[in-house]
């Protein structure tokens, strides 16, 4: 008589099916290969090489390790399976499976960068948002200077404008990298445009759930909000509609799921929009100049340069067809020579909050204002004979540096001063911030200029009076 508590069998066709089935998913990915091998990769990275026995006349001794390297790329229908633990991980467990997005709820997406941001774990000092500030006072005045009007603006990040889908593990700091430098942006009278309050008071979602940038409807907003705070009426735009349709790949999505994405619904104006590629072929280039086909009467006969990022990507179709014609950079750093040499209007400046902390460490090339000096500079012989780079960069020489530790938290103002024969010129250089410090500097000078010069020296503001803190012979 079998025991209370004997095993119970399974049968035996029941076994041998287990068995087959755990043989088919061990081989499949290996077997597979001699018909499915995976040829692209879907994480934006080149796949390993096939390896070689021999390499360079001698015995590959890492053949059997390139091997192992080449099978995890090129296992067969690798992309489908890391698709599929993606959506099991992603839809099942409420976790990504990639360091770079943070999976929400109800399907929404973010991005990772962000999180910083959101948690105030990397707030700006008050020097650091200080240094943005003033280098787009510069930056602007440069501008106005050619005869072009100056905008900047700031595209939020969504974890910012958009918190209720965010997992309840991330908590939302009580001030934002923008606070930190709204007061500066004001204390220095840059022309910002605040599309961030703008699109936070609509009652419809203006960024994408599956996509770290704003849809096409919010980046219509900020562009009529734009023209209106240039005063340029808004022509081909106004009244436009736009045309609901499921057609949009979020960028996030695509950094998630290997294949099969989700597509979500987004508005279409095409049917509206008449412009032309007169550079470039495409919103993702680097460099794209267009014209507008539209009426006389339907567009500004202006020219547009605008520095931009990937959040300008939907504006482009917009600007494009309300302005004569329309330069968008994405080179880093902004080239502002660009905005007289292609005679522009309008300057906008889009940079995105979670890149605008590069204001401060790569903020523009553009020659350096002159600027005269009542008062007179005390220790200019006991200054630090060290410390100032000068490097060709161009037309320019870049002077660059910062400025001793014992002056950091007391200079306002930094002034690089440029000693002739006749005397000292000075120039206003960006301030610069570092991992090492936010008392850096940085200055182009026109060669010509500099050629005669037979030293230089670094100024700051301290107590009221203005400090030579280093100074170097002529080296370059």
């Amino acid at each position: 008589m079998r025991g209370k508590h004997a095993m119970v069998r399974c049968p035996a066709a029941v076994q041998g099916a287990f068995v087959v089935v755990c043989a088919i998913c061990v081989l499949v990915p290996s077997l597979g290969m001699l018909w499915a091998p995976t040829q692209e990769s879907t994480e934006n990275r080149e796949l390993a090489p096939k390896p070689e026995l021999v390499q360079d006349g001698s015995l590959n001794v890492n053949y059997l390790a390139d091997c192992g390297t080449y099978f995890e790329d090129h296992f067969a229908y690798r992309n489908n399976l890391v698709a599929a633990n993606a959506r099991i991980r992603s839809t099942v467990l409420g976790v990504s499976s990639s360091d770079s997005v943070v999976v929400g709820t109800n399907g929404w997406l973010y991005y990772a960068g962000t999180i910083p941001d959101y948690t105030g774990s990397a707030l700006l000092s008050d020097r650091a948002a200080r240094n943005i500030a003033f280098n787009l006072s510069l930056m602007q005045g440069y501008c106005e200077a050619q005869g072009a009007s100056f905008t900047f603006t700031i595209p939020a990040n969504k974890s910012e404008l958009y918190p209720e889908q965010m997992p309840y593990y991330y908590t939302q700091a009580s001030s934002s990298n923008f606070d930190v430098l709204e007061p500066y942006l004001k204390e220095y009278g840059i022309n910002y445009l605040d599309v961030q309050s703008l699109l936070a008071n609509e009652e419809d979602v203006m960024y994408y759930q599956r996509d770290s940038h704003w849809n096409t409807k919010g980046a219509l907003m900020a562009c009529e909000a734009y023209m209106t705070s240039v005063g340029d009426p808004l022509l081909g735009l106004e009244g436009i509609e736009g045309q609901w349709v499921a057609s949009h790949e979020g960028d996030l999505d695509g950094m998630l799921y290997a294949t099969g994405a989700t597509l979500e619904g987004d508005y279409s104006y095409d049917d509206s929009l008449l412009w032309e590629y007169v550079e470039g072929s495409d919103v993702m280039d680097g460099w794209i100049n267009t014209r507008s086909t539209a009426s006389a009467e339907q567009r500004h006969g202006k020219t547009l340069f605008a520095y931009r990022d990937s959040f300008a990507i939907n504006m482009i179709p917009f600007l494009a067809t309300v302005y004569e014609n329309a330069y968008f950079s994405k080179m880093v750093p902004y080239d502002l020579t660009q905005v007289g040499a292609y005679n522009a209007d309008r300057v906008l400046v889009e940079r995105a909050q979670r890149h605008m902390r590069d204001l401060s460490s790569s903020p523009a090339i553009m020659p350096a204002p002159m600027v005269e000096l009542d008062s007179g500079v005390e220790r200019l012989e006991e200054a630090l004979p060290n410390g100032i780079e000068v490097a060709e960069d161009g037309p320019y020489y870049v002077v660059s540096g910062e400025i001793p530790p014992e002056y950091e938290g007391k200079s306002e103002q930094l002034f690089v001063g440029l000693s002739k024969s006749d005397g000292l010129s000075w120039v206003v250089p960006f301030c610069i911030s570092s991992d090492m410090s936010d008392y850096g500097y940085k200055a182009y000078i026109d060669k010509g200029f500099l050629n005669d010069v037979t030293d230089i020296v670094v100024a700051c503001e301290s107590d009221g009076k203005l400090v030579c803190v280093q100074k170097t012979n002529k080296v370059w």
